[in-house]
């Protein structure tokens, strides 16, 4: 997934042996079972495999909706213009100003909130 080899994902060394234990091959690991036990990819709370799927089907999802914002050629396309409005907007501003008395939030809605991307 995502040009990854096999050997290459790194799973939680605790839950080695007990795969080991439960399957006969690497190849065996069911996908959910595997990617539930990879290392999560720092500031985020899904490993590389679990990252891969969402994006791929996320890329999938915009590509397929011909009604997708940033789809161009349609009589009902954002023009240019329009396009560079939306890109100003940020999801933590529409939280704020849809939500009901949403006081604080980072930056990053999506990201934890840490040091680099604190609740403001």
């Amino acid at each position: 997934l995502c040009d990854k080899k096999t050997k290459e994902i790194n799973i939680y060394n605790s839950a080695v042996q007990k795969l080991e234990s439960n399957y006969i091959s690497v190849e065996d690991v069911h996908l959910f079972v595997g990617g539930m036990l990879e290392e999560l990819i720092p500031g985020t709370l899904v490993g590389p495999t679990f990252q891969c799927i969402i994006g791929e089907q996320f890329y999938h999802y915009m590509r397929g909706d011909k009604f997708y914002y940033e789809n161009c050629g349609c009589p009902w396309s954002f023009t240019q213009n329009q396009l560079n409005e939306v890109y100003k907007m940020s999801v933590a501003w529409m939280f704020c100003v849809t939500g009901d008395d949403i006081q604080t939030i980072q930056h990053e809605t999506f990201q934890k909130p840490s040091e680099q991307n604190p609740i403001v």
